[in-house]
């Protein structure tokens, strides 16, 4: 009985509610983009869900992971005050708000994420201009592979090969998906699903590359072509503006990164073999094909592709700014993209600026504009030789909206994630029910309860909507008579689920905090790792300039031992004359003595004058002789002073040198000691910090 009330009850809800909204933010790295969805029921109990594309605000959310929760409110509010707008005022307060990431939360440490969304739940709870249903577990981010499902889900649905309870539709081939943002691009095509059963995640191949984003590739590109152009001119005064010529922007057009200069030559070619060598940097794609893409390879594509976000965005901008026409839009092929490409690059800036202010593209700011260039080049490069498409095949649709959708991954997330109120409390209640499943049994109870227990029944519901707009509350005083059993019942069901959900969310929020915490030490290991492996370098390095000191002290003491050794025979030299100098002093004194008492003999004159005559004879000879031998005497001292100044001289300049030399050997000893000493406590200091790390 229980069962049949249940499925009356849908029947009556579905009649009185009519439609569910839900509000789905795509929190992308370079911007976020609000969706308004719609949900309604067919008389097959198949959903049908349209999307309505709100208001985008810039920068991306993950900008603010250093902000303030007041920053972030002024940030997301725009989003829903349009909301508000779109969503009719009595669907306010059932409709359900979902904020997620992408590749630029991804891009950031889980405790960083786990911040950013706790601030970002706090500014909106609460909030007197929200009037929509915030609950901080519709707060995430989404990995890669998920992006990747929900757009291929998107495509899927786009193009009607699946419905809106995930059922492939009969005689149709399901489409794969491309999808490009700025961090992380994303390949999936599907590869079988059981017939009759719903499509889920295992039955495609898929794969998300991050870090090979539009915006992250540029940045690559841009510091090859600065690192390349440094490289083969390496006489360039480093004190002159660097200009680095740059193949992938329009001619004459500037851009600065890094503080250079980067001058655009419109060079398609050029910019392709730049791109293909930051993405295979091994050169791995001149030998296969197509290219594996961070060593990632596919199986072999086959059928149809929707290229969506910057497929759409870069390719559009360049057929309409370009003076190529691409006349089979939106299936071009990829020869006739190459063209238009190649055009597009080769346009002056002037030229290209002035086309943007006439025609203007809807898709592209004006900032942007100088970028299309190399996006358009990167994507041709992974199409043809990264993913392996026929370059003359049209099996490509370059989309954004079709069939009144917006080709993006919210549609996917939306159709696979988001139950509709009624789905929600049925399945809340009775598990084993598969909601989207009942059409059968649908028809068999309302055939048997007949006409008046469904008036009966629409008329309590429509009571109980009047009361209250939630479809899973219901009031006391409708029941309390024909229904009080059930009514108990089924608010023992509701109260014991509430605390199951209250549970679920404490386990869930613990879950997340221990899984940030373990991340966080995670972090924390690999940066003590670092430090130990950058320790134990700096030791080795500070061993290897201590043994070279210790080689240059060794040389520095040979060198001083020869200066002294040559200084040594130098002195021994210099005694060695000083020494003859002093005989040949000591001789000329002698002889003068001799000479003087001989003429002092002569003066006496107390010899006989035969005697006197001899004596004044010899005293004569003696005086002649005298006066030679005292002249040269006189010249040995004049010479022996002049060999004594120079003596002096050099003995005064010897100890000079000495002195010189003998400051000279301690003061390099001193600081070879004290350089010695510094090293050493360097070295302590760093076995100190390896051994906490160590314990750590």
């Amino acid at each position: 009985m229980f069962y049949v009330f249940i499925l009356c009850l849908v029947v009556v809800l579905v009649a009185v509610l009519g439609d569910d909204y839900a509000l789905v933010i795509d929190a992308g790295s370079t911007g976020s983009r609000s969706f308004v969805f719609k949900y309604e029921l067919d008389e097959s109990n198949v959903r049908i869900i349209s999307s309505t594309k709100g208001v985008k605000v810039t920068p991306g959310l993950s900008s603010f992971v250093d902000g303030t929760q007041e920053s972030i409110e002024d940030y997301l509010l725009p989003m829903f005050y349009a909301a508000v707008k779109i969503i009719p005022e009595d669907k306010h307060n059932t409709t359900v708000v979902y904020i997620k990431g992408t590749a630029g939360m991804r891009l950031l440490s889980r405790s960083d994420q786990s911040k950013l969304w706790k601030m970002t739940y706090n500014s909106l709870y609460n909030h007197d201009n929200i009037p929509f249903i915030i609950n901080s577990n519709n707060f995430g981010t989404i990995d890669g592979y998920d992006e990747a499902y929900y757009a291929v889900l998107a495509s899927n649905y786009i193009a009607g090969s699946i419905d809106g309870n995930l059922h492939v539709v009969e005689n149709t081939r399901m489409v794969g998906a491309l999808d490009m943002g700025g961090s992380s691009s994303q390949m999936i095509f599907h590869t079988y699903t059981k017939p009759g059963k719903k499509v889920t995640a295992k039955d495609f191949w898929m794969h998300s590359w991050l870090n090979y984003g539009v915006e992250l590739v540029r940045e690559k590109v841009f510091a090859h072509l600065i690192k390349e152009f440094k490289h083969t001119n390496k006489d360039i005064d480093a004190a002159s503006p660097l200009v680095v010529p740059n193949p992938c922007g329009f001619i004459n057009n500037e851009v600065e990164f890094d503080k250079v200069t980067l001058r655009g030559s419109g060079n398609g070619s050029e910019c392709s073999r730049v791109i293909q060598t930051i993405v295979w940097p091994k050169g791995n794609c001149a030998s296969s094909s197509p290219c594996p893409i961070d060593g990632v390879r596919h199986p072999p594509i086959d059928g149809d592709f929707y290229g969506m976000s910057v497929y759409f965005y870069a390719f559009d901008c360049i057929r309409h700014i370009g003076n190529a026409r691409l006349a089979s839009w939106p299936t071009p092929t990829i020869a006739e993209l190459e063209s238009a490409v190649n055009s597009f690059c080769s346009l002056r800036n002037h030229e290209a600026n002035r086309a943007m202010q006439i025609k203007k593209h809807k898709y592209t700011r004006s900032d942007q504009l100088q970028y299309r260039c190399l996006e358009g080049v990167y994507l041709l490069n992974l199409l043809e030789n990264g993913f392996g498409f026929n370059r003359n095949s049209r099996n490509i649709t370059l989309a954004l909206d079709v069939k009144g959708h917006e080709a993006e991954w919210t549609l996917g997330f939306a159709l696979a994630e988001i139950s509709l109120p009624i789905e929600q409390f049925i399945r809340e209640n009775n598990p084993s029910l598969d909601v989207l499943d009942m059409e059968h049994q649908f028809h068999q109870v309302v055939a048997s309860v007949g006409a008046s227990l469904l008036r009966g029944l629409t008329s309590i519901a429509t009571t109980l909507y009047r009361v209250h707009t939630s479809p899973v509350r219901f009031t006391h005083a409708l029941f309390q008579n024909k229904y009080k059993s059930k009514y108990a019942e089924l608010q023992e069901i509701i109260k014991n689920n509430q605390v199951k959900l209250d549970r679920l969310a404490d386990l869930e929020e613990a879950h997340t905090e221990l899984n940030s915490q373990v991340a966080a030490l995670t972090d924390e290991k690999k940066e003590l790792q670092r430090k130990s492996e950058d320790s134990e370098s700096t030791k080795h390095q500070l061993q290897i300039a201590l043994q070279a000191i210790e080689d240059e002290k060794a040389r520095s003491k040979t060198a001083i031992a020869a200066a002294q050794a040559e200084m040594k025979n130098q002195v021994e030299k210099l005694e060695n004359n000083i020494k003859i100098c002093s005989d040949s002093k000591s001789s000329a004194d002698a002889t003068i003595s001799e000479l003087t008492n001989k003429l002092a003999v002569c003066e006496q004159g107390a010899v006989d004058s035969k005697g006197v005559q001899d004596a004044l004879d010899r005293c004569n000879n003696d005086a002649a002789a005298s006066q030679t031998l005292l002249k040269t005497c006189e010249e040995s001292q004049i010479s022996n002073g002049n060999l004594k100044n120079s003596l002096d001289k050099c003995t005064k300049d010897t100890l000079a040198s000495q002195s010189s030399h003998a400051a000279a050997i301690i003061d390099v000893e001193r600081k070879l000691l004290k350089l010695k000493d510094a090293h050493k406590e360097e070295i302590k200091k760093l076995e100190s910090e390896l051994k906490v790390c160590n314990e750590k």
